[in-house]
């Protein structure tokens, strides 16, 4: 939950390039993993998605990833989601 409290934190994960973190995790949700798993991974990326800047790069790498023609419903959960606390924490 660190991340989606600690706008530090999120910019430390998402900006170190050893860890390729939206990278890892939108591979991870192309994978064959539960529904589930696939839900918290996009609370996760939705969580990074409350910095600007990082909210621009999760955009391009979902663009980039197709993930959204395979899973448009995740992702609208995941945009109304950005959306939602972006209104209430700007």
């Amino acid at each position: 939950m660190v991340y989606f409290q600690n706008e530090n934190c999120r910019v430390a994960f998402c900006e170190n390039q050893q860890w390729q973190v939206v990278v890892v995790l939108f591979g991870l949700v192309t994978c064959s993993v539960p529904l589930y798993l696939k839900a918290e991974i996009f609370r996760v990326l939705a969580a990074f998605g409350r910095t600007p800047d990082i909210a621009v790069s999760l955009w391009h790498t979902l663009e980039a990833s197709q993930v959204r023609t395979i899973h448009s419903k995740l992702c609208i959960l995941m945009l109304s989601t950005i959306q939602y606390d972006q209104r209430k924490y700007y």
